[in-house]
């Protein structure tokens, strides 16, 4: 139950969340329609984008190990990093790391690290000092097609999945066989099976990498993620905020028949403040859209998620500056609050007739409609006495119901520009309807009384 302390204000009060606690007990592990511990607890994960944590760590470990203990400080879980780099020597130039020997497709020979399992090994070890875990993942593996043998980058899952057995493997909150396949390496899906085996043999949770071009059509999520542990995407980053936010909605309520039941997003939109390299395809620097994104990566994705940066991309300066950052595991905290099993639940559109909040007036873009959101994409308990939705877009007034069949109390929330959670808590009788003013969306936590 969320606990407000002070007097409910127009912008709302600043929402309490937890402090910096132990990502889970012991190893992360796919659970029944939820990820979980070893103490069976629901955990809802959420990493940090380092791509270049272990590369930088090699040549200046005690500013990567500050630049940890930051993002373990601000809640997060894990990290999401590469183990090798060298192709795009435009990028990587004086950043490679590898356990391979190739040349690249700029004609420059990439030679293998000196004691390269050696350091990883210690690497992994820092990180899990810090109380942080891994999505361990990398790149650069070639072009269109591998610049590594296939043979090779198994074996070097094999070493990997020793140093695990060394370390311990609640280190690893997930393997993934490589950072956007089509593009630095193309194993195709049955490659990176083989990729991740050494590690699926010993329980990991594992995947493959985003398909080509990181489509999210049905066809292709199945085909890359058949045999994983998890559907692994990219989130959309074209359109606007709507667009965005009902892509989301639709990676876990649209999910093909034969694909895993939960998703981890690695790569979503980010912010890409300074000009310069990072995040590139499409970027946000709009902390109240981030934070809903996030949000419903976990309520509609039922989805792990991770916070995208330009220098989560390129560590060209401190993560933690970079807009979104400490609201993103704040907005986390509150659902983990009030609902850790949030991905377990029935997700309905607000076009539904089992939805627990609906707009009266229908919805913008729906024919004939001139007011309301655009969107109210929800989860609702079981037992139909809590409900997790997602208000968002259109046109005021902006107004739903409350269907939950019951008095209820509702909390609706949403990040300020000072990356604080800011709630009004209000109360609806049954059928009771609430007008809501926002600029993108709200979070809103509905519960009965009785």
């Amino acid at each position: 139950m969320l606990v407000f302390c002070v007097t409910l204000l127009t912008v709302g009060n600043v929402l309490p969340v937890g402090s910096s606690s132990p990502p889970w007990t012991g190893r992360l592990k796919v659970g029944d329609r939820v990820f979980e511990d070893d103490a069976g607890e629901p955990v809802l994960p959420l990493c940090a984008h380092f791509a270049e944590a272990f590369s930088a760590w090699v040549r200046r470990p005690a500013a990567v190990e500050e630049q940890l203990r930051t993002i373990k400080a601000a809640d997060y879980d894990c990290i999401r990093f590469w183990d090798n780099l060298g192709e795009y020597s435009d990028a990587w130039r004086g950043k490679e790391i590898s356990p391979f020997a190739w040349t690249n497709a700029d004609g420059v020979r990439i030679r293998p690290t000196a004691e390269y399992y050696d350091k990883l090994e210690r690497f992994l070890q820092r990180v899990d000092q810090i109380g942080l875990r891994v999505h361990h993942s990398r790149g650069d593996l070639g072009r269109g097609r591998p610049a590594i043998p296939l043979e090779h980058v198994v074996q070097h899952s094999t070493r990997v999945g020793a140093i695990y057995d060394k370390i311990g493997w609640h280190v690893l909150a997930m393997y993934e066989a490589n950072n956007e396949d089509f593009q630095n390496g193309n194993f195709g899906p049955s490659g990176l099976l083989r990729i991740v085996e050494p590690l699926k043999m010993r329980h990991a949770i594992v995947a493959s990498s985003c398909p080509k071009t990181c489509s999210e059509q049905p066809a292709d999520v199945l085909a890359y993620s058949q045999n994983f542990s998890v559907r692994y995407y990219h989130g959309q980053r074209h359109g606007d905020a709507v667009d965005r936010l009902a892509r989301k909605f639709a990676t876990g309520y649209q999910s093909p028949e034969g694909a895993p039941y939960l998703g981890w997003d690695g790569e979503p939109i980010g912010p890409n403040v300074n000009a310069g390299p990072g995040v590139t395809v499409n970027s946000t620097e709009d902390v109240e859209e981030l934070v809903l994104l996030h949000a419903m990566t976990f309520v509609g994705g039922r989805s792990a998620s991770t916070y995208m940066s330009q220098y989560g991309v390129f560590w060209n300066g401190p993560i933690h500056q970079q807009p979104g950052f400490v609201a993103t595991p704040r907005i986390r905290a509150a659902l983990r609050q009030f609902a850790p099993d949030i991905m377990r639940w029935r997700l309905y559109h607000g076009g539904r007739r089992e939805a627990a909040f609906r707009s009266p007036n229908g919805y913008m873009g729906d024919a004939g409609v001139t007011h309301g959101p655009a969107r109210m994409d929800q989860a609702v308990s079981h037992d139909r006495r809590r409900v997790v939705a997602l208000m968002y877009g259109g046109r005021p007034p902006k107004r739903f119901r409350n269907d939950l069949g019951c008095r209820s109390t509702v909390t609706a929330v949403h990040a300020d520009n000072g990356e604080q959670l800011r709630a009004i808590e209000f109360e609806l009788e049954r059928g009771e309807i609430k007008q809501l003013e926002y600029r993108i969306g709200r979070l809103l936590l509905g519960r009965c009384n009785n």
